[in-house]
């Protein structure tokens, strides 16, 4: 998948298409585990209380 140009093998346009296409798929199954993890909240720890405007100096 290289195209010479002047005596020096470059990537051709395909090369750069399969990439792409490869880094997409890494990152929708990077973002499919990330979606199942747990996340960390500490034990006993209370909802925080919700900041109304009216309250604000």
């Amino acid at each position: 998948m290289t195209v010479d140009l002047g005596g020096a093998a470059l990537p051709s346009e395909n090369a750069f298409r399969l990439i792409m296409a490869i880094a997409a798929g890494a990152a929708v199954v990077a973002l499919a585990i990330a979606a199942f993890l747990p996340r960390h909240t500490a034990e006993g720890a209370a909802e925080p209380a919700p900041v109304l405007a009216a309250n604000r100096a």
